[in-house]
């Protein structure tokens, strides 16, 4: 069986290329034994101070290297430095603190009161006061007819520059005013001897109401007229009016003392309601709108 070739390896050619040159070098100086000797110590020290240059380089790069990727790694962690003895340990997020923008205090814009809808959540009390008090503000004199007595169908009486006129409010949430409620606001206004009228409505009128009102020199006045009319006031009136909506009491219709939010009992079954805290000598009620 034919052996196979063995390679040369690079160390079995630096005797060969090591004698090539030293008998370069000793021809080149006529072969002088003493100047060849003094080139080749020369040689010598130059390789040698070369591979400590390049080996110095080397050491440098990587201490250079390790360090640069230490403060890498160190900026991009979030370890925690622990205690000796202790294992290093990782902030949760009750730890971790956010950076000042990002924790610092958003004031809200303050929202515009919103009359309408406020005057919308009021019950028959509150509706009736604020209307009495906006035509107050306004100048008028008032006297209320309304309230938890039978008013004929004149709740307010408002006076101004001579001139007297009857109010009548109805806070209606699912029914427009109809023309019925409109004659029986003239009606009331014959009988005391008022040639003028006005008809606040929570829920608006119904087309025949308005042509009917504006025969009888009948304003009629929309939530929205309200909310207007409330506008106009000094910001002092307004604040007052905000307080009397937001004044969630609620009043009973009988006597206008507080109620109470009644509900069943365990075992019992009827619908809650706002009763008469001065029950059993009121027996006023208010359904939950």
């Amino acid at each position: 069986m034919a052996r196979r070739r063995r390679g040369t390896k690079i160390e079995e050619l630096i005797g060969p290329v090591v004698g090539l040159i030293f008998l370069l070098i000793f021809s080149a100086n006529g072969f002088n034994i003493q100047r060849t000797t003094q080139m080749m110590q020369g040689l010598f020290a130059l390789i040698v101070y070369g591979v400590i240059t390049i080996g110095v380089c080397i050491i440098l790069f990587f201490v250079i290297r390790y360090f640069v990727r230490k403060n890498r790694d160190g900026r991009s962690s979030f370890s925690v430095r622990s205690m000796p003895g202790q294992p290093n340990r990782q902030p949760t997020d009750s730890q971790w603190k956010a950076p000042a923008w990002a924790t610092a205090e958003v004031r809200a814009t303050p929202q515009p009161y919103d009359f309408v809808a406020r005057l919308r959540a009021t019950d028959w009390y509150q509706f009736e006061k604020v209307v009495g008090f906006i035509y107050e503000a306004q100048g008028y004199g008032l006297k209320r007819r309304g309230g938890a007595k039978p008013d004929g169908g004149i709740d307010l009486v408002i006076e101004k520059d001579g001139e007297r006129a009857a109010v009548q409010c109805k806070r209606w949430k699912k029914w427009k005013v109809d023309v019925p409620k409109v004659r029986e606001l003239f009606g009331a206004m014959t009988h005391e001897g008022l040639t003028r009228g006005v008809m606040v409505a929570l829920n608006g009128f119904t087309i025949e109401a308005k042509q009917l009102a504006v025969e009888h020199n009948i304003d009629i006045v929309h939530v929205e007229n309200l909310a207007t009319m409330i506008a106009g006031l000094s910001p002092a009136d307004q604040l007052k009016v905000q307080a009397m909506l937001d004044d969630e009491t609620k009043h009973c219709p009988k006597c206008e003392a507080s109620m109470v939010w009644r509900k069943p009992k365990p075992g019992r079954n009827w619908t809650p309601f706002w009763g008469c805290s001065r029950y059993p000598q009121c027996y006023g009620r208010l359904q939950e709108d």
